[in-house]
C-alpha cells in the first residue's frame, strides 16, 4: 500500500509570531492554570496557485481569551505562516479538490501549533498548546458556500470559537 500523498509541503516560513503574556494573570493572587476552553480561536487563510502544480497557502491563527473569562496567562498568542505545496503532476481534479483546501491548511496549523508550543515552552505555567480547529467542518462549509476552482485564486476566511 502506497502511503505517500500527492501533496507535499516543499517549504514554509514564519511571517509573524505574537506571544503577549498577561500581567493581570501574573499579579493575581489566585492565578489559576489556563483553561483552554477560555480561549477563542480565529483563523484566516488564502490559497494561491502561482504555478500549475504548486500552491502557496497563507494561514493566520489567533487565540485570545474570551471576553467573559477570568484572566488567562496570555492576552494573545498568534502566528502567521506561509507554506509552498506541490502536487504530483497529473493529479486528477477530484483529488486536487480534496487535498488542497483541507490538507494544506491542516498541515500549516500543525506547524503553527509547534511554533507556539516551542516559543512559550519557557513561560511560567509551561507551553501554550494552541487549540485545535475542526478544519474539516469549517472548510467544507466554505467550499460548499463559495465553491472551489483550482484554476483561480481562492481566498477564504474562517472563524471558529471553542
Amino acid at each position: 500500500m502506497k502511503a505517500t500523498s500527492p501533496l507535499q509541503l516543499e517549504r514554509y516560513r514564519l511571517e509573524k509570531l505574537v506571544v503577549d503574556f498577561s500581567d493581570e494573570w501574573l499579579q493575581a493572587e489566585d492565578s489559576e492554570p489556563d483553561d483552554p476552553r477560555a480561549y477563542e480561536v480565529r483563523t484566516d487563510f488564502n490559497i494561491y496557485e502561482p504555478e500549475d502544480e504548486m500552491f502557496l497557502v497563507w494561514l493566520s491563527v489567533e487565540s485570545r481569551p474570551e471576553s467573559d473569562s477570568p484572566p488567562q496567562r496570555f492576552n494573545e498568542v498568534s502566528v502567521v505562516v506561509w507554506g509552498m505545496f506541490s502536487l504530483t503532476p497529473g493529479t486528477d481534479e477530484e483529488t486536487r479538490k480534496q487535498v488542497i483546501p483541507y490538507n494544506c491548511v491542516a498541515i500549516l496549523h500543525g506547524l503553527a501549533r509547534g511554533v507556539i508550543t516551542s516559543a512559550t515552552g519557557a513561560c511560567l505555567g509551561g507551553p501554550f498548546l494552541l487549540p485545535t480547529v475542526n478544519y474539516l467542518e469549517v472548510i467544507k462549509q466554505k467550499v460548499d458556500a463559495e465553491g472551489y476552482d483550482s484554476d483561480e485564486e481562492k481566498q477564504t476566511t474562517i472563524e471558529e470559537s471553542d
